[in-house]
């Protein structure tokens, strides 16, 4: 392995993992004007504690280190959970395990489905030498939906999931724009970020909001639970309580990695077969959550838009479009 190549995968986890840090600072931050601004005793000492530790010179270096220690470890095992968790949806009965925790796996190792795709894989093979990157590995999802997404390969090939609803609709030379753009992310080494933040957020705030939803509107009121007034109560005291910096600031770098992907792929495919990839894929990218489509009929405009750049993780179609002419 080149030494130039990992000291620019050193360099561009350490960049990753400094972007998570500021996103982990604004939640404790918000977090702390919170507790502040509401008079919440019994959270504020708690809030200040770890405020102290996260920023305090004597404790910045352990804090650091652990953190980093902690995101490595997510790096490694994110590849092998996904895999299971596809594994078990699939109900995929010729699957080794231990072939999940290897350094190298190829496609055939990972899918039997897949030995009809090999020209996939050498699509993948070819695009990852132009960009300079290790060549990835193919999976694909049985779901029906229209998706692909890459995990991120710690000392090991990065993991393109396509799903058979993609294989199904789009042509090769639309399946080709799709792997080039998710390549430009290992290129750009925003998987890192991407994953850890995902994982962030789910835990930290989607987890929270949605056992809410569940123990309000299906267990307390129940007669109005197509109303989702859980759902939205408990997604309103998330954002203001720790939620709404960070999830702001992780769309808008969502975004800005999605654009930024797109003009690095562009550079290796034809323009009008990414075009048509991007109109054929576009409801990937719309991630409002259900529970609030009714809620925002009877917002205005200004409010509309503010939403959108709160929950959606990909710039419109148009938009994207637009960046690329």
């Amino acid at each position: 392995m080149p030494a130039q190549f990992i000291f620019e995968n050193i360099i561009g986890v350490l960049k990753s993992y400094i972007l998570i840090s500021i996103v982990v600072m604004l939640v404790l931050l918000q977090l702390l004007l919170t507790t502040h601004f509401l008079q919440l005793e019994s959270l504020l000492s708690p809030a200040n504690e770890l405020l102290f530790l996260t920023i305090h010179p004597s404790l910045l270096a352990i804090t650091f280190f652990c953190g980093f220690t902690v995101c490595c470890g997510v790096w490694y095992f994110y590849r092998p959970v996904v895999m299971c968790y596809f594994a078990i949806k699939n109900s995929m009965l010729s699957w080794n395990p231990v072939s999940l925790f290897c350094v190298t796996i190829n496609s055939s190792q990972i899918n039997k489905n897949t030995s009809g795709y090999d020209w996939v894989s050498r699509i993948a093979r070819r695009l990852a030498r132009k960009l300079s990157i290790k060549a990835p590995a193919i999976m694909i999802s049985s779901s029906l939906e229209i998706n692909a997404r890459v995990l991120p390969g710690l000392f090991h090939a990065p993991m393109i999931i396509l799903t058979q609803g993609l294989l199904n609709k789009l042509t090769a030379d639309e399946i080709e724009a799709v792997l080039a753009h998710e390549l430009a992310h290992v290129a750009k080494y925003d998987t890192y970020t991407i994953s850890i933040l995902d994982l962030l957020l789910t835990c930290v705030l989607w987890a929270p909001v949605y056992f809410g939803h569940i123990v309000i509107d299906y267990v307390l009121l129940f007669k109005w639970r197509d109303k989702n007034i859980g759902f939205i109560l408990c997604l309103f005291v998330a954002m203001i309580s720790y939620g709404l910096l960070a999830l702001l600031l992780l769309n808008a770098i969502n975004r800005r990695y999605e654009l930024r992907a797109d003009q690095l792929a562009m550079t290796l495919v034809n323009t009008q077969s990414f075009i048509n990839a991007l109109h054929r894929t576009h409801s990937s990218g719309q991630s409002i959550p259900g529970a609030l489509e009714w809620l925002i009929e009877f917002m205005p405009v200004f409010a509309q838009g503010f939403i959108l750049r709160l929950f959606l993780s990909h710039p419109p179609i148009p938009v994207r479009i637009a960046a690329l002419r």
